[in-house]
């Protein structure tokens, strides 16, 4: 068809045989489980309470408005709110970690800023992988704080929400300097644009 020029031809026998005996190649091979696959899919009950989901007594966490969750850490807060509309064995987890130095000198907005980037470097892999089980994570960096967003089926949630939390105490260690340099001319250069569209503005 198209005048494109083929030809018909016998595979040789003694490829075919090899073929048939030919060992498997080492990079040929089936990823390992997916580990956010959640495999409790049943509703918590209406009368559950919160003493065996999160370890805090005395709290019934069926109420449908926010509940302030007693927490016995100093500087964390802990609140709690049950959907009631989709009835899906589903949960969101936003976590927002201050800091008064996050946004106090140009460095320290620098750090913050290429910190988080650095984070979604670090856990794209770990990221993508829960996302193909419906589990998927979210990082937003704000003037103050650093936003995590798990949400999606509630069974392994709080396992990908450790992941990102240890994540980011030992991110130093799972850093590469390849990742690093690229974070940080990406940042760069968005600094170099933000700039550019400013100035535009100001012109006109």
């Amino acid at each position: 068809h198209f005048g494109t020029k083929y030809w018909l031809t016998n595979i040789p026998e003694d490829l075919l045989k090899y073929w048939e005996t030919c060992p498997t190649h080492p990079a040929l091979n089936l990823p390992p489980s997916n580990p956010y696959i959640p495999e409790n899919l049943s509703m918590l009950s209406d009368s559950v309470k919160s003493s065996s989901i999160i370890g805090v007594n005395d709290v019934n966490l069926t109420d449908a408005l926010p509940q302030k969750l007693p927490v016995d850490v100093d500087g964390v807060t802990l609140w709690h709110v049950v959907n009631e509309k989709f009835k899906t064995p589903k949960a969101e987890i936003f976590c927002k970690i201050a800091s008064p130095i996050a946004n106090a000198d140009v460095k320290n907005a620098v750090l913050h800023e290429l910190f988080t980037s650095l984070l979604k470097d670090v856990l794209n892999e770990e990221v993508y992988v829960a996302s193909m089980a419906d589990l998927n994570a979210e990082f937003t960096c704000t003037d103050v704080a650093i936003v995590v967003k798990v949400a999606g089926y509630s069974d392994k949630s709080v396992l990908l929400f450790n992941k990102i939390m240890n994540t980011m105490i030992d991110c130093e260690n799972q850093l590469t300097e390849t990742a690093l340099k690229r974070e940080m001319e990406q940042l760069k250069k968005s600094y170099l644009d933000a700039n550019l569209m400013s100035s535009k503005c100001c012109q006109s």
